[in-house]
């Protein structure tokens, strides 16, 4: 699988996922000026925002290892965004990630889901 492919694979099992551990999907790839989200989600009264890191081999390491801390604070700026965006900014909210490896046969070896896995300031 090419890199984009396997990224919008890899998304694809995330939802499938999410959504059977009882999250309700809002948006997917949210685009804004400081980047984009993979997937918002509900959890209940939180709006999940998920991060999605996908790897067909770990010649480079586990998928989460992946998370820069440039794209930690990206992630903190978009998030900040999609929720003023939506009106949300006084909702409760948190970024979780979820990290997928994959065999060579398109089949998941490995899910794992890090829930409030990015922590920062908020802005107002």
């Amino acid at each position: 699988m090419r890199s984009h492919e396997l990224g919008k694979w890899g998304e694809d099992v995330a939802v499938e996922y999410l959504q059977s551990m009882g999250l309700v999907l809002l948006d997917r790839n949210w685009r804004c000026e400081e980047g984009e989200l993979d997937i918002v989600a509900l959890d209940g009264e939180v709006v999940v925002i998920v991060e999605v890191r996908t790897r067909s081999s770990d010649a480079y390491g586990a998928p989460e290892e992946s998370l820069t801390p440039r794209k930690r604070r990206h992630l903190q700026k978009a998030a900040l965004a999609y929720l003023q965006d939506k009106e949300r900014l006084e909702d409760v909210w948190r970024i979780d990630v979820v990290a997928i490896e994959a065999s060579r046969d398109g089949h998941v070896d490995r899910i794992e889901h890090y829930a409030n896995a990015i922590e920062g300031e908020r802005e107002s």
